[in-house]
């Protein structure tokens, strides 16, 4: 399988930072036109961090021996504080690779010696590239399971609730038929009913009023007359 190239490589945004402008300028102009990444340089570590925010990289390539007032190093360290996943890949001589790899062990994507070789440059860079976006996709996809499982959550409280509201009103009813089943009185029978209607539905004073006397007038139509001998 063939490494994956800049030229291949989905296009993505790079922050370079080095004190040499000539190196800066050959990073930009291969990145730009070979991987069509957008690109900006920056000559110092407090001008990269000063970018940042606005300019939001996905990968952050840089020199390792920066100015005296802030390394590659540091700059790693301050731009990790900010965006923990960011891959940062150091660019050092020969006499400094074993601060490279002390970088790797603190979070640092890759290292590349100079003089660079800008294929295998922009191979790494588009492994970092891959890396940061599947980083990304994995991190809204957690997001998306919250949203989910909160709205799930939601729905489940809403079901218990209704199913208390149920099971009361299911009492409610068994109570009334044990109550109507002992008396069979035809009154007792229809107030009965007008009274747990009325704890059911939330009916007003006035409506049980109504009921009640609809309850007597009906009782006292169903009467048979006595008939005196």
């Amino acid at each position: 399988m063939t490494p994956q190239g800049p030229e291949s490589a989905l296009p993505g945004r790079i922050l370079v930072v080095d004190d040499e402008a000539a190196v800066a300028d050959v990073f930009r102009d291969f990145l730009t036109l070979m991987g069509g990444h957008e690109v900006e340089t920056r000559p110092s570590g407090q001008a990269a961090i000063d970018a940042f925010a606005t300019f939001k990289p996905d990968v952050v390539l840089t020199d390792l021996n920066l100015d005296q007032s802030m390394s590659g190093l540091d700059l790693m360290r301050r731009l990790k504080a900010i965006e923990p996943e960011l891959p940062v890949i150091l660019v050092t001589g020969q006499v400094s690779i074993q601060s490279a790899i002390d970088a790797l062990r603190e979070g640092a994507y890759d290292y590349i010696t100079k003089p660079c070789d800008l294929e295998e440059l922009g191979q790494l860079l588009g492994r970092a590239l891959a890396q940061r976006r599947l980083t990304e996709t994995n991190q809204n996809l957690m997001k998306e399971l919250t949203v989910a499982n909160e709205i799930l959550s939601r729905h489940e409280s809403e079901l218990r609730e209704r199913i208390h509201v149920a099971t009361w009103r299911m009492r409610t009813l068994f109570e009334l038929s044990k109550e109507i089943a002992t008396d069979l009185g035809f009154t007792f029978r229809s107030e009965l009913t007008c009274e747990k209607a009325r704890q059911l539905t939330g009916a007003t004073d006035h409506r049980r009023t109504g009921c009640c006397h609809a309850t007597q007038y009906t009782a006292s139509s169903c009467r048979r007359p006595v008939v005196r001998r």
